[in-house]
């Protein structure tokens, strides 16, 4: 496999990483649901993941890490809309 060059192409790559993860992990893949009883419970029915692709043109130096609101607020982190598990690249 040749080395990923840009961003579209490590993208991709992250993609195949996580279908291949999601073999093994399959209920990574299925979604919180409530039963009759009022309990959640994992449905293994093969919905996905909710993968965001996300680009910001910012210099790592100007990212306050440590105080991560004053300079991201919260933008680092996908909110999960469905499923069980959201990835953010």
């Amino acid at each position: 496999m040749s080395e990923p060059t840009n961003f579209a192409s490590m993208v991709g790559v992250l993609k195949k990483a996580l279908e291949q993860a999601l073999i093994s992990f399959y209920a990574f893949a299925g979604e919180l649901v409530t039963n009759y009883e009022g309990v959640p419970e994992l449905l293994c029915n093969n919905r996905g993941v909710d993968f965001i692709e996300a680009f910001a043109d910012v210099e790592s130096c100007h990212l306050d890490l440590y105080n991560p609101d004053d300079s991201v607020e919260g933008k680092l982190v996908p909110s999960k809309k469905h499923g069980v598990l959201a990835v953010q690249v």
